[in-house]
């Protein structure tokens, strides 16, 4: 290769490397998908609103009947002095959330912090995953007797038999000697909340460990909520998330 050439194919190699820098240039960046609602909680272009290891407020021992509410709307905690309010959706006591409570004043309970409230929000649950819930059913009847049908459980030892009950998120997990070690959550069901203002939300439990829920141990620290959900429009049954 002559002088004349080797000038030619590297002004050809310079303009190639310029055009190929320019073209990386105005790519245009990747955005995110969801987002960062929080340190804890992530609300995805889909709409689906994802908390992962949020921790309980207060987990200590001299508190197991304490209550602690959530509002789907505000994404967050809600203080346990509005319990008799339309503030919040859902409740449960303790760090195990054994059991999740909707806030729908009706409930026969008169010891109950929230009979009586203003709020009436249902809950039913189904056996299905979560992402392929396409709306809620035509026909959705959700059982008035709240004391026995308004809640998400988790279920005993008997493991076989719960698995027929698509209320509980999750079952407790036996040692040797019978005794319950920790909890380890279903992945085949979902619940369906009626707020009061008659949105449905899509809801799946998760975890309340410190870890993913296949890392659920005897170890495990208790007192992190993990769930996930979306939220209809009003006067919409539609619940597609993909």
């Amino acid at each position: 290769m002559n002088f004349k050439q080797t000038i030619l194919a590297l002004t050809v190699l310079g303009i190639a490397f310029s055009a190929c820098k320019k073209d990386k240039a105005t790519e245009p960046e990747k955005v995110a998908d969801f987002t960062q609602v929080s340190k804890y909680i992530k609300k995805y272009n889909n709409g689906v609103i994802e908390v992962t290891q949020l921790p309980i407020p207060d987990t200590t021992a001299a508190n197991r009947r304490k209550w602690t509410l959530f509002s789907f709307d505000k994404m967050d905690f809600v203080d346990v002095g509005k319990v008799k309010t339309g503030d919040w959706d859902f409740g449960f006591q303790a760090r195990e959330v054994s059991v999740i409570s909707a806030n729908n004043g009706i409930t026969s309970d008169e010891e109950s912090p929230f009979h009586e409230s203003p709020a009436r929000v249902y809950l039913k649950s189904f056996f299905g995953k979560f992402e392929e819930v396409t709306e809620a059913p035509a026909a959705l009847n959700f059982d008035t007797d709240y004391d026995d049908y308004n809640v998400i459980g988790t279920a005993g030892e008997n493991i076989k038999d719960y698995n027929q009950f698509p209320f509980y998120w999750a079952y407790y997990s036996l040692n040797v000697d019978k005794e319950p070690t920790h909890l380890v959550p279903y992945t085949n069901n979902y619940s369906i909340f009626k707020l009061t203002d008659g949105r449905y939300v899509k809801f799946q439990m998760i975890n309340t460990y410190n870890n993913a829920p296949e890392k659920n141990s005897p170890n495990s620290s208790k007192g992190y909520l993990s769930f996930r959900y979306f939220i209809s429009k009003a006067g919409s049954k539609d619940l597609k998330t993909k």
